[in-house]
């Protein structure tokens, strides 16, 4: 499998604040903070900072990052609910690419 990172675009950003998460995880849905979703579905502060992953099938994550100051890099990351809990979030060590 891979993935394709590209330049978010209007129609993944709305797409991807759809998302809802079940039980715990739904602390990661967009509509649980407002500022966070204003943010995120600025247009003006996409370019060079947010992207969205595609693989075959589609739209299925985001990334983000922000220059805070001269040391500090916010990230941020989310994948479609639908995908979650399948093992994709751990690498043995070694195996990066």
């Amino acid at each position: 499998m891979s993935y394709q990172f590209i330049p978010m675009s209007r129609a993944d950003a709305d797409r991807i604040v759809e998302w809802s998460y079940s039980g715990p995880y739904s602390f990661y849905d967009m509509a649980n903070d407002p500022e966070d979703l204003e943010l995120f579905l600025d247009e003006s502060r996409w370019e060079d900072r947010s992207f969205a992953v595609h693989d075959d099938d589609g739209l299925v994550g985001f990334f983000t990052f922000d220059v805070t100051d001269s040391t500090t890099v916010e990230v941020g990351l989310g994948m479609e609910p639908s995908r979650t809990g399948e093992g994709r979030g751990t690498v043995p060590p070694g195996d990066e690419q």
